[in-house]
């Protein structure tokens, strides 16, 4: 086909389809600037004995104590606040409290939560000679339901990924949307959070649990991965830790030290005596990475009978290699099960299923043991994480989410179980991607159930919101509750329908994009096309403002065409293989790039390719471009009803856009409440035209006048 017929015709179908599907924004006069890089927004938790993955829990009038790092002895903390970003009734409401600081030493310090503070996890803003942000710390409670949710999720392993590091990070971003969307009480997560105990993956692994589990508290423990512990301190606190819930739970750490792969005798001491001093609360639960037993299904022993051995030995011994390193220590723990009735103990590092249920027969206790496979690491079944829910009234268990392969604490020959939910392809999977100017995620079903929840995505930002573009396949459906831009994030809560075989991508941006992608020449290799080899050819393929949505190749020769594969190699980089041709004599061929962004903007760009003979020494440049088409989006103006219907082929489209600008000016001045109001909600829960809610900057603001509080108790937090 003629490169002229082609580019036309590329270009007007893009027109259709977009008179078809599209419904524009306007675009702005002015430029806002670009959104930060969310790494560069992480600090390291300047607490030891409390932080982002092992939250202090304290009833309103209650007291805990915060202790620092050495490094953070000469701040002299003078004064504090709390505050938090709820959605309540239909609005972000932000609450901001002041707590009465008390100094104990150079390190540590007792802070009071006021009587009237609403229950929520809080970010704890100390103030000294510097302000020290300790995010998602301070879970206030005003009591426990009888029936508690937990979401489990092991071996993250930020910095990697199988296939690819890119992969990865997709099935991170799932798997954390997934889990708020079913909305658990709390979030368990059992070690190896970094693959290589780098830094910047401990940044990653902070930036996604503020984003995308914002309003959850999360417990957290190291593995393997995560050894030595002195990154994983320096972002997340001491790996030695306990919370009690309530009075109801009792969560517990144990660190099984990297390669050792069990504790040491100081930590079994130090466990025992926190059960010995909470042995009347009902439910205990255990958080370790390497897991007691390699086993599935019914264990009926004591800690002392025969069966309890050194797998190395005995291989019909349901103890783990890791564990049977230090049988006496094995023994010890299940004795430690035993006395104190542990009802449940979380583990990982196996990177595959296998429930156990130890049935004492010397004192009638049992305990469940649920290991959990990766979340987004290789693995020999399949990526997931698992939803139980305990009844703290019948004590029970159950897994509502439980997937058709469940077969929960049944034997198994195979010492192997399929009982997490899926976060792998094709149940569950998508994209997640920062542009200069949107944030974008896509999200791909094909589960067991359908979901349908309200999310509060916590989103580092700069200028304004000007709006939310959805694209929906299938039964799905997003519409925008309300937002707010508080000093430099966007906190914008997001109900989200999608049931099985759907799909939904959301683009929340500051700017729009009326930019084309655009497609580089990189290098080849060989340097010379060579005809008779395998040709890669190394594309740069870029969209500044939102991002690529989707690349495709084709080749024509000899006036025939057909699509070839191109894949993504690293960042923005593709490669396209190319052999096949033989001959002695130099052959040309076109090979045509198609990339399209997420606000459809498609270019195609024509390569003029020359395979030489071996040994050919080419006069001219092998590789040119020789001819680019482009498709813009069309520019109507949105409406606030869409009338678009769903299709089997093409997807519904819709904008969000604010009518007016929140931008985070002011400072809390006191310790009152502040509401924001929502528009009013349409049947047709596809727009959004927010009112500009007040603005606030907790993290900025001066201090609020401390006020009177009742008489405080201490709640128990490991120091």
């Amino acid at each position: 086909m003629d490169k002229k017929v082609y580019g036309a015709l590329v270009l007007v179908l893009a027109l259709v389809a977009s008179l078809i599907i599209y419904s524009v924004v306007p675009v702005y006069a002015t430029s806002e600037p670009e959104l930060p890089d969310p790494l560069s927004v992480i600090e390291e938790n300047p607490a030891i004995n409390m932080g982002p993955g092992s939250p202090v829990v304290v009833f309103p009038g209650e007291r805990f104590i915060v202790v620092l790092r050495e490094d953070y002895s000469d701040v002299d903390v003078s004064s504090g606040y709390m505050f938090t970003v709820k959605l309540v009734e239909g609005s972000l409401t932000l609450y901001n409290y002041t707590l009465s600081i008390e100094t104990i030493n150079s390190t540590a310090y007792r802070a009071s939560i006021p009587i009237e503070a609403e229950p929520g996890l809080y970010d704890l803003v100390l103030v000294g000679s510097k302000k020290l942000v300790i995010e998602r710390s301070v879970w206030v409670i005003k009591g426990v339901k009888d029936v508690i949710s937990i979401v489990h999720m092991s071996d993250l392993h930020f910095g990697t990924g199988t296939p690819d590091v890119l992969q990865g990070a997709y099935k991170r971003f799932t798997g954390h949307i997934l889990a708020q969307l079913l909305r658990p009480d709390v979030v368990f997560r059992t070690g190896d959070e970094a693959d290589t105990q780098a830094e910047p993956q401990y940044r990653e692994s902070r930036i996604f649990r503020y984003m995308f589990l914002y309003p959850i508290p999360v417990f957290l423990i190291p593995g393997n991965h995560d050894w030595p512990n002195d990154n994983y301190v320096r972002f997340y606190g001491s790996p030695y830790w306990y919370r009690v819930i309530g009075g109801k739970i009792l969560v517990l750490s144990i660190n099984t030290r990297g390669e050792e792969g069990y504790p040491d005798w100081p930590q079994i001491a130090r466990v025992e005596e926190i059960l010995r001093k909470y042995r009347e609360v009902p439910i205990k639960i255990v958080l370790m990475h390497h897991p007691l037993f390699y086993w599935q299904g019914e264990v009926h022993a004591t800690y002392n009978s025969p069966i309890i051995d050194d797998p190395h030995e005995n291989p019909n011994s349901p103890i783990s290699y890791y564990w049977g390193g230090n049988l006496s220590m094995a023994r010890y723990f299940i004795k430690l099960c035993e006395d104190y009735n542990i009802t449940l103990v979380f583990a990982g590092h196996i990177h595959r299923d296998q429930y156990v249920v130890f049935h004492s027969t010397r004192t009638g206790v049992k305990t469940y043991f649920i290991t959990t496979t990766t979340l987004a690491h290789g693995t020999p079944t399949y990526n997931g994480f698992q939803f139980v829910e305990i009844n703290l009234t019948k004590l029970e268990l159950s897994f509502p989410y439980a997937p058709p392969t469940f077969i929960g604490f049944k034997n198994s020959t195979q010492k192997v179980a399929r009982n997490s939910i899926f976060n792998t392809l094709p149940a569950w999977y998508g994209r997640y991607l920062v542009g200069k100017h949107a944030y974008v995620f896509e999200l791909i079903s094909t589960l067991y159930f359908n979901v349908s929840n309200t999310i509060l995505l916590a989103l580092p930002w700069s200028g304004d919101l000007k709006g939310v573009h959805v694209e929906s396949k299938g039964l799905a459906n997003v519409f925008v509750k309300n937002y707010l831009v508080i000093d430099g994030y966007l906190y914008i809560a997001l109900h989200v329908e999608i049931a099985s075989e759907s799909s939904i991508t959301i683009v929340i941006y500051n700017e729009y994009d009326t930019e084309q992608p655009k497609v580089m020449f990189k290098m080849s290799l060989p340097r010379v096309p060579t005809l008779g080899r395998q040709n890669k050819l190394y594309f740069d393929i870029v969209d500044d403002e939102w991002g690529v949505r989707s690349v495709s190749a084709k080749i024509i020769y000899m006036e025939k065409e057909h699509d070839i594969d191109i894949e993504p190699y690293a960042d923005s980089t593709y490669i396209v293989s190319i052999s096949g041709y033989t001959g002695e004599e130099p052959k040309t061929l076109t090979l045509i790039i198609t990339v399209t962004d997420y606000a459809n903007n498609t270019v195609a760009v024509w390569f003029s390719i020359t395979l030489y003979p071996p040994g050919y020494k080419p006069t001219a440049t092998p590789i040119t471009a020789t001819y680019t088409s482009s498709a813009k989006t069309a520019s109507t103006s949105p409406t606030t009803t869409p009338t678009t219907t769903e299709t089997e082929t093409r997807p519904t489209i819709t904008e969000s856009l604010p009518t007016t600008t929140p931008v985070a000016t002011s400072s809390p001045t006191t310790t009152s409440v502040t509401t924001l109001t929502t528009p009013t909600q349409t049947q047709t829960p596809t727009r959004f035209t927010p009112t500009a809610p007040e603005s606030t900057s907790p993290r900025e603001s001066p201090m609020p006048t401390e006020t009177e509080s009742t008489p405080l108790t201490e709640t128990p937090s490991h120091i």
